[in-house]
C-alpha cells in the first residue's frame, strides 16, 4: 500500500482536471482526495497499491495527460 501527495501545476483548473483525475484513479482502484488551490495548481492526495498509485502518477505527469477512459453503462 502507497500514500503520496502531490501538487500538478499547468492547466489545470477550469478544464475537468480534478474529475478527470479521480475518474482515472478510481478506474485503478485508487482512494485519496483532489482538490484546486489558490495558486492555480491542484492538490492530491492517492492511496492504493503501489503499482495502480504509479499508474495515476504516470497519467497526471503526461504533458497534457490523456484523457480518461470514457464510463460505460
Amino acid at each position: 500500500m502507497t500514500r503520496v501527495r502531490v501538487t500538478v501545476r499547468g492547466t489545470v483548473q477550469g478544464v475537468g482536471y480534478r474529475y478527470s483525475l479521480r475518474r482515472v484513479a478510481d478506474r485503478e482502484g485508487v482512494s485519496g482526495w483532489v482538490r484546486n488551490r489558490a495558486d492555480g495548481s491542484v492538490a492530491a492526495e492517492l492511496e492504493g497499491e503501489t503499482a495502480a498509485v504509479e499508474a495515476v502518477l504516470a497519467w497526471a505527469a503526461a504533458d497534457p495527460p490523456p484523457p480518461p477512459p470514457p464510463e460505460l453503462g
